[in-house]
């Protein structure tokens, strides 16, 4: 016969509670997670799968829970060439860390990568990316979890902006009619910022950050504002 004491039963009770608690904060936890304004992808770095896709993900990417449990490779979500370029950037942060079995350093920075990425039906969009990676007890990389954010309009309004500012430079190069003379004034001193800036920007940009047109787009840009920042002002 076991007799249980005032004290054990107590005990017993308080450890219930909290087991109680622990599992309200865990689904708290998930709750937090799964509704993120973010999407939020979770993947294994051995086997390149999801492991984890919250609502915002499967809704812009456009798989169910169903789809996500009969498995999603991540090269799924990439369009194009870009998945290989994912690869590397991937390899850049951690291929050390797993090829030596090291310690895995963590960057220090807010590192954001910008692709284009898959929906299921096919459909691209442009998307900027931040990683953070899971690490296991020896602090070897074993997972990474993923913030994708949908930039199509802000792409749209930036490319809307260089429309604008291109036909003005067009329009009269630095003679800005358009504009008040403090307005002038201002623009003028951004190209000029620009301009001397440029190649110490590229000089630093990762090759992997950007894509190979982009590149091209951002030194093409570089180039005009310099040369028109060398012709005379135009007289009214």
């Amino acid at each position: 016969m076991i007799v249980f004491t005032r004290d054990k039963i107590s005990m017993e009770r308080t450890i219930e509670q909290l087991l109680k608690d622990l599992q309200g904060l865990r689904n708290e936890f998930n709750d937090f997670l799964y509704y993120l304004p973010d999407a939020l992808l979770e993947i294994d770095i051995i086997s390149r799968r999801l492991t984890y896709m919250n609502r915002m993900a499967n809704i812009l990417f456009g798989y169910s829970e169903e789809d996500f449990s009969t498995g999603i490779a991540i090269s799924q979500l990439f369009a194009g060439k870009e998945y290989e370029r994912a690869v590397a950037i991937i390899q850049g942060y951690v291929g050390k860390s797993l090829e030596q079995k090291l310690e895995y350093s963590r960057s220090g920075r807010t590192d954001l990568y910008e692709f284009q990425m898959r929906r299921k039906d096919g459909a691209t969009f442009p998307a900027e990316t931040q990683t953070s990676y899971v690490l296991d007890k020896n602090h070897i990389p074993l997972a990474m979890r993923t913030i994708v954010r949908d930039v199509t309009d802000r792409k749209k309004a930036a490319e809307a902006r260089g429309r604008e500012l291109e036909s003005l430079l067009q329009s009269g190069g630095r003679n800005f009619t358009a504009l008040d003379e403090a307005a002038a004034t201002e623009l003028d001193k951004a190209l000029k910022e620009i301009s001397r800036n440029a190649e110490s920007v590229l000089a630093v940009v990762s090759p992997h950050t950007l894509s190979w047109e982009a590149s091209q787009k951002i030194a093409s840009a570089a180039r005009r504002l310099a040369e028109l920042l060398k012709r005379p002002p135009q007289t009214r």
